[in-house]
């Protein structure tokens, strides 16, 4: 009998390797393999390497799902870790890595999938939101309104919006300073902080927008804890951690205010306001590493690929022809 006192937490420790929703969409993908295994009379686990890439391979030619690339090797990263966690490793050389290496060059693998909303149809988004007059729909006008300039200025994921607090957030001289306490790639929380200048307009000024949402805030008698909240029926804005605002809850925001403004495109998504971001930096001259300091890329790859689409148009020869 291991009699370690700390062995029974080894699982714990194991799996916050992983983000909340990266271990919950790995659950969803392997109960889906295990549906594909038992509709074919596979067994699941431990599996083999040919039911694996047999299943991956389904995965990206079947008619009724054909998911995205990235998607799919998500999915092969959920059957490897249920293997590994039960001690039943996977050697990816063995057909595995052939198919999605196959599986990637038939159908691309673009990391930058989401529509980038760039400045000029954020200012479409934001007029959009200033025609509504009625009152009942104040509270909400506002708190959208600095959601959307929040995560287009801060170039933040649709989960670092949600995660913000108002304690994260230092009015200074020439801004704000948003404390980023943890994201997607920094697991270890060591956090890092992000800068959101006064616009020259202030109409889509994210500080000006936020003080507004803070006032706001203030009536409810909430100074801590979520900084973008749900509101009621009765337009109260909700209290409490619990009423914090999904990433999913952004997300549909950013696309119901985006299809208001005219913007309707369904690759629209909450990580549209980041990828606009890095794509109308580059066209507008911004250094690889500014635009870097404040997305907050490790490599300089995933940031030129913001770049080059800027360039697409910035430097097309077709501008030159006088038609």
């Amino acid at each position: 009998m291991n009699k370690d006192p700390y062995s029974f937490k080894l699982q714990d420790y194991i799996h916050k390797e992983n983000p909340y929703n990266t271990l919950r969409a790995y659950k969803s993908d392997w109960i889906d393999f295990e549906k594909y295994c038992k509709f074919n009379n596979y067994n699941a686990l431990p599996s083999t390497h040919e039911t694996i890439a047999n299943y991956l391979i389904y995965c990206a030619e079947e008619r009724s799902i054909k998911l995205k690339t990235a998607t799919i090797i998500r999915r092969y990263s959920a059957i490897a870790r249920k293997h590994r966690d039960n001690k039943y490793p996977i050697d990816r050389k063995l057909y595995i890595e052939g198919v999605l290496e196959a599986i990637a060059r038939k159908k691309g693998n673009s990391n930058i999938s989401a529509k980038a909303l760039l400045d000029t149809d954020i200012k479409k988004i934001i007029d959009k939101i200033d025609e509504d007059k009625d009152e009942g729909s104040r509270i909400r006008n506002i708190r959208d309104r600095t959601l959307i300039l929040f995560g287009f200025f801060g170039a933040f994921r649709r989960s670092e919006i949600s995660s913000i607090n108002i304690e994260n957030v230092e009015e200074l001289i020439l801004g704000l300073q948003v404390r980023l306490v943890k994201s997607k790639t920094d697991q270890f929380g060591i956090g890092r902080n992000i800068a959101i200048p006064y616009s020259k307009n202030t109409k889509y000024c994210a500080v000006n927008s936020y003080k507004l949402w803070n006032e706001e805030l203030k009536k409810f008698n909430i100074k801590d804890g979520p900084l973008f909240r749900k509101i009621n029926k009765s337009n109260n804005v909700e209290i409490g951690q619990l009423n914090r605002m999904s990433p999913h809850r952004i997300s549909l925001i950013i696309k119901k205010r985006a299809t208001n403004a005219g913007l309707k495109n369904p690759k629209i998504s909450g990580h549209s306001l980041r990828s606009g971001f890095a794509t109308s930096a580059a066209f507008a001259g911004a250094e690889e590493r500014d635009i870097m300091r404040t997305t907050g890329h490790k490599s300089e790859r995933m940031v030129r690929k913001y770049i080059q689409e800027a360039d697409l148009f910035k430097n097309n020869a077709a501008k030159k022809i006088n038609l």
